[in-house]
């Protein structure tokens, strides 16, 4: 089943169902690789203008680029490029010591190196 841009306002309409006692100016609605519907454009700017300023959008870029996206939303977005941790990051996170000369460490690292890959 193809979701349609009819299907837009379905979400609007479940959250009010689900939380009638709280006001849609207070919500914060997410949505993923939204760009890859038709029509996707109109539904965002309407609920900025009249539902909701809090509205995120995320996806990969592998529809439009970032710059098209704020072009289509007439420039009312903020743009952050979230990228992936280093490795040296991640240990750091996980509070893992960084020496590949102790063996016991060593192996922490290498385990700990096959979790950041699987994440």
């Amino acid at each position: 089943m193809q979701f349609e841009v009819s299907d837009f306002d379905l979400i609007i309409q479940a959250y009010r169902e689900l939380n009638p006692e709280l006001s849609m100016k207070d919500a914060y609605l997410f949505f993923d690789e939204i760009q890859i519907n038709t029509g996707w454009e109109q539904f965002v700017r309407r609920v900025y203008d009249q539902v909701t300023k809090h509205i995120f959008i995320t996806g990969s870029n592998s529809k439009m680029l970032s710059s098209e996206i704020a072009t289509s939303l007439r420039g009312r977005t903020l743009q952050y490029e979230i990228l992936p941790l280093t490795f040296a990051e991640f240990c750091r996170f996980r509070n893992l010591e960084i020496n590949v000369y102790n063996t016991s460490v060593r192996a922490k690292l290498i385990t700990a190196f096959f979790r950041l890959l699987t994440i």
